[in-house]
């Protein structure tokens, strides 16, 4: 037996038993209308019974148009009585989701394919379909569950019919519901309520400063205090670094007010809707709902464990939405489609066609062409691609909007149906580039784009939520989701940095609650398009692009941009964590620590041009000066230049103790007063973060988010190990990242791993030789010179003595610094840890 007749009797099987549990639940009626319908490949469907298509005409066409997998119909009292009941072309359910009413078999050629459900008037049936058979009998029950509250609600209203204005009684005919009636009832006021401005950061940020200000006075206070002793006023150049010192050590002095805000401070404004928070959704709108584009940028992603169980998660949103009367599509960019074998390219395409996906595909990166291939010159722009190839895709669906919109210009051209219109031109777009772009499928782009990354989980019922705060916010550019994690693998590392991303989230929406700037992190975010084409880009050669391709923090870029024009930006917590958008979080150390070298990267570049361009253009990015002189509110200015600032802090750490090590160590009693020894610092940090943090963070969210105090607490320090281990280790590679920026080094990053790979005990080790060798080059070369100015082994013993180190307060910074970069690749190794031979 071939595959093919296997396929054969599967199908068979599979419809014959759909068949039978229709016939055992009545939904044919008691002339066994109707029947099931399941596709057994590309347009060619089975039936039971199999005369049903010729006792429905224009069935099959309508299935083929749906391309659904499997379909049933329902014929029963319920259903002929909505269709006398309702002349409209929808029925509004009791959980707001509608159901499609179509004339005849051929509107099936036009309706809403995620609605899984249509309503026929001539034949007096129920269609009902889905892409899994499992799913359908499911999805059948629950409809006609919602049917029946319905009618009996409606049968309920009507026993309590009260009399009109003129006081004349009920003439008891049968009354005909139309959509417009419950749209009318359901549809609430057209404004929201106005937002607060919170201040409570405002008040942080102003006790951050003066903190930071005493602390930089204290060392004034010992430059007069020296001056007076020796007048030696060259020290006052000093003063010239506070600016510096203010700037690096802002996030740790803000840290300070920010744990105790956790610890005694209000919690209630996080319960709350403000201007740039929202807690509470807002009232949702029954009518005259946008449509929403959910824009999903991939790379080589596996297509069965990483794209479909997303794509999944976004059929079930895109369904829902439907069903509460809006419209959407998903418009995946694929930048791997042309890369990939031909095999999989096929398949990919086959996958994207079945579900309906829209998809663009743009041509490999290869700047001189290939004339003996006939492959034209391309370049995929930037050092992370992701945003170039989101230009790309956007670009190809505004010359088929602009197509779409000539054709409509022109009197002279016949009307066809819209979605017909769309591909014609969509393949006339594809012929003018000649074979290089791929799509198909519905790549227009609608009033709102969800962004969503390959490895993301949304809410079912999240669209609609979020077009009605958008609605009623047309200042709002971009509205940032919070989003918990998703935990593949199982391993430590993956849990510490599902922990840590759940901290940072907490951390965002207590900052924006308090009345922060909210921040937009590329993903799990919906954008007004409207405000992306007001932001557009014109690049040095007079292309206009909607994304950065010259940032590796576009999404950093983009809310800096926005901003500057006077839209906001809104961070939302209405979904939750737990039951909310997910994401996925680094599988593995080397992707954790490349983040952290894109995230520096994007940062410096952001405030500052490359040194080789300061003569002309200045230190400082047009971006940075535009931001600057912007009408932003000023703490929210000096809260994002303090985030900044974090990266640099972390960056040259390393830096900072080895200088500490040298000065402290060679001439610590000749150090001017002014120096703060390294260790005090990593002393206070410990404190601050290490201590206060820990504590204040299960206290907050004991306060807050109704958390056991004590899990929480042991919680915190389960994972304190881990994550001081991590940012103490990754200085160095941040340094790497800021200085490559400087210095116009060439540094580029590939997409994050979605997968984990299993290797051995030493092909782990040969990868972590190859990825960290400068890191560990670094270790080896300062444990050696720490070893040696301690005066210990052969070359110890030449050091004069006046060179010997030996002090604990030199010593321990930056043999701390050492051991953390050095465990960083070990210990956060889970293949490593596996001790795999």
């Amino acid at each position: 037996m071939d595959s093919e007749d296997y396929i054969d009797i599967e199908c068979g099987a599979i419809a014959q038993y759909l068949r039978k549990r229709q016939l055992e639940r009545l939904w044919s009626g008691a002339t066994l209308k109707g029947g099931v319908i399941l596709k057994r490949r590309k347009d060619e469907f089975l039936c039971q019974p199999s005369s049903l298509f010729d006792e429905m005409p224009g069935l099959l066409q309508g299935i083929t148009h749906l391309n659904a997998k499997v379909a049933l119909t329902v014929s029963t009292s319920v259903v002929d009585i909505f269709l006398r009941s309702y002349e409209s072309d929808h029925v509004r359910l009791q959980n707001g989701h509608q159901v499609q009413v179509l004339p005849d078999m051929r509107g099936l050629l036009r309706c809403r394919t995620h609605r899984y459900a249509a309503f026929i008037k001539d034949v007096k049936i129920l269609l009902v379909w889905d892409n899994d058979p499992t799913n359908l009998i499911q999805r059948t029950e629950k409809l006609e569950d919602q049917l029946l509250k319905h009618l009996w609600n409606l049968h309920l209203s009507n026993q309590h019919v009260k009399p009109s204005l003129s006081g004349s009684p009920s003439d008891g005919s049968t009354h005909r519901h139309t959509a417009e009636d419950v749209d009318s009832a359901e549809e609430g006021p057209g404004h929201a309520p106005k937002r607060t401005v919170v201040l409570a950061q405002a008040y942080v940020t102003a006790l951050t400063a003066a903190l930071g200000i005493v602390g930089i006075s204290f060392g004034w206070r010992d430059l007069v205090m020296e001056i007076r002793l020796d007048q030696t006023y060259s020290r006052l150049t000093l003063i010239l670094l506070a600016p510096l010192e203010l700037w690096l050590g802002w996030f740790f002095y803000q840290s300070v007010f920010t744990n105790l805000l956790q610890l005694f401070g209000p919690v209630s404004q996080s319960k709350v809707n403000s201007k740039r928070y929202s807690s509470i959704a807002s009232p949702r709108r029954a009518r005259h709902l946008p449509h929403v584009t959910i824009q999903c940028p991939v790379y080589k992603e596996g297509l069965w464990t990483v794209l479909d169980p997303t794509i999944a998660s976004l059929k079930r949103a895109v369904s829902t939405y439907e069903m509460q009367g809006g419209t959407a599509n998903i418009f995946v960019n694929d930048d791997g489609l042309q890369l990939i074998s031909d095999a999989d390219a096929k398949q990919r395409k086959h996958y994207y066609e079945e579900n309906h996906i829209g998809w663009v595909a743009r041509p490999k990166h290869c700047p001189a062409g290939e004339a003996s291939n006939n492959i034209e010159p391309f370049v995929r722009a930037g050092k992370f691609k992701k945003a170039s190839n989101m230009n790309y895709a956007l670009s190809l669906s505004d010359r088929v909007e602009e197509l779409m919109n000539e054709i409509h210009c022109d009197p002279g051209r016949t009307q066809q149906p819209e979605k017909d219109l769309c591909q014609d031109c969509l393949s006339t777009v594809l012929q003018a580039d000649k074979g290089r772009s791929w799509a198909g499928g519905d790549i227009r782009i609608g009033d709102y784009i969800l962004l969503v990354d390959a490895d993301t989980r949304v809410p079912e019922d999240c669209l609609l939520d979020a077009v009605c705060e958008m609605e009623t916010s047309p200042e709002v550019a971009i509205m940032q989701f919070s989003s918990g994690s998703i935990k593949t693998t199982g391993t430590a590392f993956e849990k510490c940095f599902a922990f840590f991303n759940d901290m940072i989230y907490t951390s965002i929406k207590n900052a924006v609650a308090n009345g922060d700037i909210a921040p937009f992190i590329g993903h799990n975010a919906i954008i007004r398009w409207s405000a992306l084409q007001a932001g557009k880009l014109t690049t040095v050669d007079g292309k206009s692009t909607f994304w950065a391709e010259n940032c590796v923090s576009e999404d950093f870029e983009m809310a800096l941009r926005l901003q500057s024009l006077g839209y906001i930006t809104r961070f939302s917590t209405i979904f939750g964590i737990s039951s909310g958008f997910e994401e996925g979080v680094s599988l593995t150390v080397y992707d954790e620590v490349a983040r952290w070298e894109k995230y520096a990267y994007g940062c410096c570049e952001l405030i500052f041009n490359p040194m080789k361009d300061w003569l002309f253009h200045g230190p400082f990015t047009k971006t940075f000066r535009t931001f600057i002189r912007s009408d932003i509110n000023l703490t929210h200015k000096i809260t994002t230049v303090g985030y900044i600032g974090t990266y640099f802090a972390i960056g040259f750490s390393w830096v900072f103790a080895l200088m500490n090590y040298l000065v402290l160590g060679w001439v610590g009693s000749y150090v001017d007063w002014y120096y703060i020894e390294a260790f005090r610092w990593f002393f206070g940090t410990a404190i601050v973060f290490g201590c206060l943090g820990t504590v204040s963070l299960a206290v907050h969210r004991f306060r807050a988010e109704n958390r056991n105090l004590l899990i929480a607490f042991l919680e915190n320090l389960m994972w304190l190990p881990m994550i001081t281990c991590f940012f103490g280790g990754i200085s160095v590679h941040v340094s790497r990242a800021l200085l490559c920026h400087l210095l116009s080094i060439n540094m580029t990053w590939g997409s994050t791993a979605k997968e984990a790979d299993v290797l051995s005990f030493a092909s782990e080790l040969a990868l972590i030789l190859r990825k960290f060798k400068w890191s560990l080059t670094y270790c080896v070369i300062m444990t050696a010179l720490m070893i040696i100015l301690a005066g210990i082994g052969p070359l110890g013993h030449l050091v004069p003595e006046m060179f010997i180190i030996t002090g604990f307060a030199p010593i321990y910074p930056l043999a701390m610094v050492v051991g953390c970069t050095f465990a960083l690749p070990l210990v956060l190794n889970s293949n490593l840890m596996r001790f795999s031979f």
